[in-house]
């Protein structure tokens, strides 16, 4: 699974599912603006090398996130298009 965790010092870390991966991030308002992300370099599955490569370049073009009704968490590039959709998970 592809995990993301915002911490309360301003970082973004998480799992691609292959990596572990981390860095800077600032939220004012609905804007998001993510710093450099860097993280372990290990080789894995050919699927799995290439969800984690989708994810990256996912990640790249967000700039804005926002909290449905449903809970689901929307992070959306400069158009609104959303690129990623994730979930609350427990613990």
């Amino acid at each position: 699974h592809t995990t993301i965790e915002f911490t309360d010092d301003g970082r973004i870390v998480g799992s691609t599912g292959c990596n572990r991966y981390f860095g800077g991030v600032e939220i004012d308002g609905s804007m998001i603006t993510m710093g450099p992300l860097a993280g372990t370099r290990m080789a894995c599955a050919e699927a799995l090398m290439d969800q984690e490569s989708r994810f990256f370049q996912a990640m790249s073009r967000v700039v804005s996130w926002q909290i449905a009704d449903t809970g689901l968490l929307y992070l959306r590039d400069a158009d609104g298009i959303s690129q990623l959709r994730a979930s609350r998970t427990e613990p």
